[in-house]
């Protein structure tokens, strides 16, 4: 029977499934609980053949000889991460599996970016230690990529994703205002700039099926450009509803404002689809990833047009069906050809792409109400597909048979480094 030395901070989905934490729970009471930061628990537990000795605590784990450890890593934390790797790196008997439990655009661990390219090689030499991680294009040999951590990094670090579960109902029962949501929080990066400066030059703002919205509190960058569109649009591309910030979607210490949930329901409910440009087009390759951008539409059964070909390669990665009735057959095409592998094969530049993109809203914009239903009727039937993949991810699966695979795996070390 397999054993393992399990260190958390809190109790989630990732190594058990709803149900047998309800089960812990019952049999537990109040003392086992999510987010219980700072409180220490251990206890024993017996699932399918594996005994798994529970630390619900912040300390640095004690690796057993013989006994495999693992570790949920949690933001910044390099202060555990450090010491384990100080003390059992490349040490014979000892078998270490870090579970990346981080929401980051800097590798796995959060850390500053100079500490974490020195951490990631000294993890790599570390023959002993195993990475379960959420980034699908990080192929490394002891490194392995799990949809459930990416999807429970989510629940966990951003708590609005999950409202977008329990809202799932209501937003396939109402009837929506507009045909499209388009809620743009940072201009950041130039090719959401690009993009948006078509949009709004193109008037697409002022189109009564558009759900425009532009957040003025969340542009950190000095722009000629865009404060001269803003000076010539006033205030119709921004929100009226909260003189808050519009669209922030992280609070800590997980903290939600009155105003948050009153604009998260008014950008999510009010149009039929979302257009999503993901953060994730301006990282390197092995940092790509889909963020709360994409999930929560997910969770929603809303449907997605992604402003950008990587995001639509990543989601049939992740195991979900995109909307492709929602892209005209120029588009379609560029997206299909994408290869993320290939620096220069079929990559659109910006300003191509950017035109494409602006000519298909508009063909969507103005195609009948009688087109639209029928795309419509066909968007939903994938939505409910990919409602019930992502469902079942979260609920469902664990990472238990990974760590199976992984205790199978010998580590031969040549010598032993104390």
């Amino acid at each position: 029977m397999l054993e393992i030395d399990l260190y958390n901070r809190n109790l989630d989905f990732t190594l058990f499934s709803k149900s047998e934490i309800s089960e812990i729970k019952k049999k537990y009471g109040d003392d086992i609980i999510p987010n219980s930061v700072g409180k220490k628990f251990g206890v024993k537990l017996e699932f399918d053949n594996t005994i798994i000795n529970y630390s619900l605590t912040q300390e640095i784990p004690v690796p057993r000889k013989n006994v495999l450890c693992v570790w949920y890593f949690i933001d910044g934390d390099k202060t555990v991460l450090n010491a384990l790797l100080e003390k059992y790196s490349n040490k014979k008997g000892y078998k270490i599996v870090i579970v990346a439990e981080s929401y980051a655009e800097a590798w796995m661990f959060h850390i500053k970016l100079d500490e974490e390219k020195k951490y990631k090689e000294r993890f790599l030499q570390a023959k002993n230690f195993f990475l379960i991680h959420f980034e699908p294009f990080f192929k490394q040999d002891r490194c392995f990529f799990s949809k459930k951590i990416a999807l429970q990094n989510l629940l966990n670090v951003v708590p609005s994703v999950g409202v977008y579960h329990w809202m799932h109902p209501y937003f396939n029962s109402i009837k929506k205002q507009k045909r499209i949501g388009f809620h743009l929080n940072r201009l950041n990066q130039q090719s959401r700039f690009i993009f948006t400066k078509i949009m709004l030059y193109n008037g697409f703002y002022k189109n009564d099926k558009m759900f425009f919205t532009l957040n003025r509190n969340q542009i950190d960058y000095k722009n000629e450009e865009i404060i001269n569109i803003q000076n010539d649009l006033g205030n119709n591309i921004f929100d009226n509803l909260s003189s808050e910030s519009y669209g922030v979607h992280t609070f800590q210490p997980f903290y939600l404002p009155d105003w948050y949930l009153p604009n998260l329901f008014d950008l999510s409910l009010k149009s039929d689809i979302e257009i999503v440009y993901e953060t994730t087009s301006a990282d390197e390759l092995e940092l790509k990833h889909l963020t709360e951008k994409t999930i929560k539409h997910l969770m929603l059964g809303k449907p997605i047009f992604f402003c950008e070909p990587m995001s639509y390669y990543i989601l049939s990665k992740y195991g979900y069906e995109n909307y492709d009735c929602l892209y005209d057959k120029e588009l379609l095409e560029k997206y299909k050809e994408y290869d993320p592998y290939d620096d220069t094969k079929n990559r659109p530049v910006f300003q191509e792409l950017a035109e494409l993109q602006t000519k298909n809203v508009k063909w969507l914009l103005e195609m009948s109400d009688k087109e639209w239903e029928s795309i419509l009727d066909e968007c939903k039937e994938i939505a409910e597909n990919n409602y019930k993949i992502i469902t079942k991810i979260l609920y469902e699966e664990t990472i238990r048979e990974l760590i199976k695979e992984i205790d199978k795996i010998e580590v031969n070390l040549k010598q032993t480094i104390i």
